[in-house]
């Protein structure tokens, strides 16, 4: 039974200005009758009918369900009353109008949490029976007035309520809807409460059981009510509670017994179904909603673009390095200069003006100390702790390096190779071509010009041109940055052979650039111009300008070689005929004459192949215009070591008791000397190096991170001796390359985030222009909020459909924003392409596009937190009244 007990309600125009609508209402319900409320408009028809069914819970009084009273219940419990008790019929039917007829009347079975499959099966069943079964995939805009109320009629039916409120139901329908809507509810009157509010009093009389007259706030007249033996016997059936319950049980129970008769779990609306009631109201509006989704997706569009251009420039820079590592290796020289703190200091880092205040108040002005401090650093590694032992390191290299590291190693002893080729202009003469400083002296002597600057100019700037340049080890990372051009073209072996002549060889490679051109100073370097065309160009001439060779016709060239020992050679002065006395002489180093060379020469070059830049390569590692492999070096350095020149001179060292350098004397004179510099020089002269005991070790790195292993080996080796008492011996390199690319990371990164500042306020804007969108889809479904509260939705899930709506339009954006940046790079990589010759300078990862989708969400859900509230906190009576 349902009582109503001094139901009481007000509402205030403004403070002080209050209108008391009901002013007492006492009354009883049976279980199944059909109960008509007349009066004339404003007498509390509709508020007492909202207050019966749960819309209107802030009235004094008590509204008893089964015995319960209403003061017990919390939001929860109206939420669920509403949705497993009451089935409501509007004037206006309170469709939702972007679902169709099916998906309104399973909405109370969603609500009550019963399965999908459940929930078609009876919604198909209630429409059946009010008759509308032929429509259930109809927009409710479809249908006539008399089949949308029908189908709210169907909407009530379906969760089999105890009650159904009926507001002015056959008022906005014809004669003959009228009489099919109040068949309908006759009908349901059989079984169950039915309470309709009306103006007519025609179909009051014909289809109720009841007329109530309500008149000034006040119950003015009751056709059929309760008498005191009824009311006593509904009582009596109604469950009882147990007085002796603690009083937090006692309103357990009491909310229990409200709900006993459906034994179902609470009213909620899932997710998903908050997600397809947005999505499908989105889809209704789909203008707006794709220029809103656009408008928002501008911000995402910036900052991907931005995002891309970094990705883009970081990987031509990251690969730029990573070629470069080749051509940059980490250097351990002999002598160890600190470029990182002689630089620090000129630029006035040094440590000693790091306490300095910046910005200072008032007019001193002091002096930065940067000459001492420079001088001071490079004498404090001048001095011995400047010295690397290269020897105990290199050791260490060969005991602990791996191949599978990555990197690869190439050492340095400060010898040289002279090599010779046939003049083209001289059958009888040989040209000098390494080192490339001989060959200018030898040529600029025979050039004349007016005074010496101009001479000293080219001889300075070809000091230390080189066209002959060592190949790396690591063969896979050679053969990623050069192409073998012509059929005939391959790689050198890797080791110094004897030709069915005898003769020694060593392969050889020539470069070209990517245009398969040579540099006209090449041309001399490879012994393809003579030297009188070599002083021609030097004048001006351009003579061989257009000179071409095929490929096959450098494979034909050879060198020869000769190690320093091999200028050294002994000369019979005996004035006897017949009698020998022998003296080293030595040949000049630009001695030209083919006699001599073919006769002294140890090994001779041959060229197997000619190479190219590949087309993915932006960082070279042969300097050169021949490539030679490591064994080459080795194989003269021990040639010379062999050499009856070397032994001599070896046979005049003396040294000391304590096992030092104590004096030698030169082969070819009487000089003795005790110093062990001009001995070295001598054995450099020579071209003898120990190879244990290199001049400088390099590590050639073929990604960053053979780099970092790179720089674990060197710390790990100076631990080791650090940790055996040898501190002195630390290894101190050079990485010039990570103190130039650490510059030109940091200004990328700068400007990265300053665009992408730019950017976000953007995406600021876009917030609050979607927190305006949700916030007017709030106020546009404020009739959808009040009839999905009338069913049992929580104001939970309100906001969860609105919060859903903002992560729709954010998860919209987001998309357009990505694929429109993603877009707008294709024709912006082909444009710069063309302009400056750099492919892909704008990359779009995938976790730009997850990242910005996943930011666009968040932002749009953020911006829709208010809104959503504001819709949850919407009065539901209220928000039904709204037009």
């Amino acid at each position: 039974m349902v009582e109503l007990k001094d139901i009481r309600k007000s509402y205030y125009l403004n403070k002080t200005n209050e209108v008391k609508v009901l002013k007492g209402i006492d009354l009883q319900f049976r279980k199944s009758e059909f109960v008509s409320i007349l009066g004339p408009s404003g007498c509390g028809k509709t508020t007492l009918l909202n207050i019966i069914g749960g819309l209107d819970s802030k009235a004094d009084g008590e509204v008893i369900v089964d015995g319960v009273s209403s003061k017990d219940f919390t939001d929860s419990d109206w939420d669920n009353y509403r949705n497993k008790r009451i089935g409501f019929v509007f004037q206006s039917y309170n469709l939702i109008p972007h679902i169709n007829v099916l998906a309104n009347v399973e909405m109370p079975l969603v609500l009550a949490g019963v399965k999908k499959s459940e929930c078609h099966k009876r919604a198909t069943e209630a429409l059946k029976r009010v008759g509308l079964e032929a429509q259930i995939n109809k927009k409710p805009m479809q249908l006539s007035g008399g089949q949308m109320q029908r189908v709210a009629i169907a909407r009530a039916l379906v969760t089999d309520p105890d009650i159904i409120l009926a507001d002015e139901p056959t008022g906005a329908l014809d004669k003959e809807s009228s009489v099919q809507v109040m068949d309908l509810l006759k009908e349901v009157a059989s079984d169950r409460l039915v309470v309709m509010v009306t103006h007519n009093d025609d179909l009051a009389e014909k289809y109720s059981t009841r007329i109530i007259n309500l008149g000034d706030g006040v119950v003015a007249g009751d056709s059929n009510p309760l008498s005191e033996e009824e009311i006593a016997l509904l009582k009596a059936e109604e469950p009882t509670e147990n007085e002796e319950e603690p009083e937090k049980e006692h309103k357990k129970r009491a909310r229990f017994l409200a709900l006993q008769r459906k034994k179902t779990r609470k009213s909620h609306l899932s997710v998903g179904t908050a997600f397809s009631l947005s999505l499908r109201n989105l889809g209704s509006k789909k203008v707006r909603t794709a220029l809103t989704s656009f408008a928002g997706s501008i911000g995402i569009i910036g900052i991907v673009l931005v995002l891309a251009f970094s990705t883009g420039v970081n990987a031509y820079i990251t690969n730029l390095e990573a070629s470069a590592l080749s051509v940059y290796p980490l250097a351990v020289e002999k002598t160890a200069l600190p470029i990182d703190t002689v630089i620090n200091s000129f630029m006035g880092m040094s440590p000693a003006t790091s306490d300095k205040e910046e910005y200072p108040e008032g007019d001193t002005i002091t002096t930065n100390i940067v000459i001492s401090n420079v001088l001071k650093d490079l004498s404090g590694y001048l001095k011995g702790g400047s010295q690397n032992d290269l020897e105990s390191f290199k050791k260490y290299i060969d005991e602990n390096k791996s191949d599978k590291d990555g990197y690869t190693v190439k050492y340095k002893y400060g010898v040289d190779l002279n090599v010779y080729a046939d003049d083209p202009g001289n059958a009888e003469r040989c040209m000098k071509v390494e080192p490339f400083q001989d060959v200018m002296d030898s040529a600029l002597e025979g050039l004349q010009l007016t005074g010496s600057e101009m001479i000293d100019s080219i001889k300075q700037y070809t000091k230390n041109m080189s066209s002959w340049t060592e190949l790396m080890e690591n063969k896979e990372l050679l053969h990623s940055q050069y192409d073998l051009v012509g059929k005939n073209s391959r790689w050198p072996r890797s080791e110094v052979y004897q030709d069915e002549n005898g003769d020694y060889v060593a392969e050889i490679v020539i470069t070209v650039n990517k245009k398969n051109q040579l540099n006209d100073y090449s041309l001399f370097m490879l012994g393809l111009k003579s030297q009188d065309e070599m002083l021609g160009a030097i004048s001006g001439s351009d003579s061989f300008k257009n000179a071409s060779w095929t490929v096959d016709d450098l494979l034909k060239k050879e060198y020869y070689i000769l190690g320093g020992s091999d200028y050294y050679y002994q000369e019979n002065v005996a004035e006897t005929e017949g009698e020998e006395e022998l003296v080293w002489r030595k040949a000049e180093r630009k001695e030209q004459h083919k006699s001599f060379v073919e006769k002294h020469f140890t090994v001779k070059a041959k060229v197997v192949g000619v190479i190219r830049p590949s087309r993915t390569s932006t960082g070279l590692s042969v300097s050169g215009a021949v490539g030679y492999d490591s064994s080459l070096m080795k194989w003269m350095i021990k040639h010379s070591s062999e050499s009856e020149a070397y032994k001599a001179l070896a046979a005049t060292v003396k040294k000391n008791a304590y096992g030092g350098f104590d004096s030698a004397t030169n082969i070819i004179g009487d000089v003795e000397t005790k110093s062990e510099s001009v001995y070295n020089g001598w054995l450099k002269d020579l071209g003898v190096a120990d190879l244990d005991k290199p001049t400088g070790i390099y590590f050639y790195a073929t990604s960053f991170a053979a780099k970092e292993k790179i720089i674990r080996f060197i710390d790990n080796y100076n631990e080791s001796v650090k940790s055996d008492g040898q501190s002195n011996k630390q290894i101190k390199y050079t990485d010039m390359l990570s103190s130039v690319m650490m510059f030109v990371n940091t200004m990328s990164t700068a400007i990265t985030s300053v665009l992408i500042g730019f950017s976000a306020i953007s995406l600021i804007v876009s917030s609050i222009m979607i927190a305006v969108i949700i916030y007017t889809s709030v106020l546009e479904r404020r009739k959808e909020v009040g009839t999905l509260r009338s069913i049992g939705a929580r104001k939970r899930d309100i906001s969860v459909i609105f919060m859903a709506e903002s992560a729709m339009l954010g998860a919209l954006s987001g998309v357009i924003g990505v694929v429109v940046g993603w877009i707008i790079t294709l024709p912006v990589n082909v444009a710069l392409t063309n302009a400056v010759g750099i492919p892909n300078l704008a990359i779009v990862e995938w976790w730009h596009g997850v990242g910005m989708l996943l930011i666009s969400i968040g932002l749009s859900v953020i911006a829709g937190v208010v809104p959503a509230l504001l819709g949850a906190k919407q009065d539901p009576a209220i928000a039904l009244r709204t037009e």
